[in-house]
């Protein structure tokens, strides 16, 4: 967390709705002084929507059976 910038949002994300750690992640940030928010629905409905994805890692970008485990 030392690394994290405090004065700017950190917005975390997941894959989709059914995961859980971007949500954990974002309280514990919140706790401890962090200005974080959560995108709800995941990587999954910002793509759904057209939003773009430029600087996205090849991982997060990528479709849900790329192989990446979130551990959710």
């Amino acid at each position: 967390m030392s690394e994290l910038p405090k004065d700017k949002m950190i917005v975390l994300y997941c894959w989709d709705t059914w995961c859980t750690l971007a949500s954990k992640a974002a309280d514990l940030l919140l706790e401890n002084g962090f200005d974080a928010k959560e995108l709800y629905g995941g990587l999954a409905a910002w793509k759904t929507l057209d939003f773009p994805t430029s600087g996205l890692s090849e991982a997060a970008s990528s479709n849900e059976g790329s192989g990446v485990d979130c551990e959710c």
